[in-house]
């Protein structure tokens, strides 16, 4: 699902298909692959949408 996900961000119609057939399956996939996403827009309203918050402290 994690590859899907980077393949379809300028797919918003299949990203939400996925979000709504398995949820909890979408939320653990976007949450390993928003780091290397996180600068694209899109994957930016997607973690605000889905409740996704990942706090990050370097030492």
């Amino acid at each position: 699902m994690n590859k899907e996900i980077i393949n379809n961000l300028d797919n918003p119609l299949h990203l939400e298909k996925m979000y709504r057939d398995k949820k909890t399956a979408f939320k653990r996939a976007f949450n390993l692959v928003y780091l290397d996403i996180k600068e694209i827009p899109i994957a930016q309203i997607w973690n605000l949408s889905i409740g996704i918050i990942i706090l990050i402290f370097f030492y």
